[in-house]
């Protein structure tokens, strides 16, 4: 485990809770030999003092829960190891990186798994097996109070990035046509608007804020047969044409993330979001930011020109 703050000790607490008798860790490495030691200390577990010491001869492989800014380094630096990684979402932060790990993957005869744990959500997961898709409609929120998390990135990376994965999944494998718009209460890397049309007559408009007032993780769906889904995330919870149907255990997805991951490990299943997969999710992601930036400045160019006229 290279990376052990708040999403990392998820992960551990998964591990040693559903896990036990599969997996057992091998160590755990931080930002410094100092925050390292003592992690290890108060969590009683191995540690490594640098990444030079993680190889195949002690470890079967590596999830990666640094900063976002970190994944692509840690990421090359263990798939040079010929070692599986997990790495959280976002994949990188940038499009070049991101595809070449995914082709060092390939070429080191091993694979990247990335974190959208939403994909895994029993509630989302059983949708996908009984609506008529692709989709007539969507709206999803993924609406947070939460202001100072992942200031390294904008939200559309941090949680609009898990619907741009689902979307990936379920919509049109063509390229949609992106429209954004920027919020009032807030700048756009913390809260956006985001309307993608499909050619084929999709259309999804997804907002994504971390400094809301109400919190919100919902995906509302019109099927094919103008059947209506709700997908309550928080609460692994579907409901169609407003009666729920079916109700899976809470924070139930990262056990399901995991439990795919081991099972690649071990050659049993394929990673459901590779890093082909997630790929997808990214260009989109970077032509809504590209969206955003234009957006911004045009409204910033009529609001000087109107206080010029004043």
């Amino acid at each position: 485990m290279i990376g052990v703050g708040e999403r990392g000790l998820d992960h551990l607490d998964c591990l040693f809770a559903k896990f036990r008798d599969e997996v057992e860790i091998s160590g755990i490495l931080c930002s410094t030999p100092e925050s390292t030691f003592e992690k290890a200390l108060d969590l009683e577990l191995p540690y490594f003092n640098s990444v030079e010491e993680i190889s195949k001869d002690n470890t079967d492989a590596v999830i990666i829960t640094t900063k976002s800014n970190k994944h692509t380094l840690f990421g090359r630096m263990m798939l040079n190891k010929g070692l599986p990684v997990l790495i959280e979402k976002p994949f990188t932060t940038n499009l070049a990186e991101a595809k070449d790990l995914a082709l060092l993957a390939k070429q080191k005869n091993t694979f990247v798994m990335v974190g959208h744990s939403e994909q895994f959500n029993p509630a989302y997961q059983e949708m996908c097996k009984m609506a008529v898709l692709p989709f007539r409609d969507l709206k999803a929120y993924r609406m947070i109070n939460s202001p100072h998390r992942c200031r390294d990135i904008s939200v559309v990376l941090d949680l609009m990035i898990q619907e741009l994965g689902m979307l990936a999944q379920i919509a049109p494998r063509k390229k949609p046509k992106i429209r954004t718009r920027v919020m009032r209460r807030n700048h756009w890397q913390d809260e956006i608007f985001a309307n993608l049309s499909f050619a084929v007559g999709c259309e999804a408009d997804i907002v994504a804020c971390r400094r809301a007032k109400k919190e919100k993780q919902v995906m509302i769906l019109k099927d094919r047969k103008c059947d209506c889904w709700k997908v309550d995330f928080a609460e692994s919870a579907l409901f169609k044409n407003d009666a729920l149907i079916f109700q899976g255990a809470k924070k139930s997805a990262l056990e399901n993330e995991l439990h795919n991951f081991v099972n690649a490990v071990k050659g049993l299943e394929k990673p459901l979001v590779d890093a082909q997969f997630a790929l997808k999710a990214m260009k989109i992601a970077f032509d809504i930011e590209n969206f955003s930036r234009s957006e911004e400045t045009r409204m910033n160019k009529n609001r000087k020109k109107l206080v010029s006229t004043l």
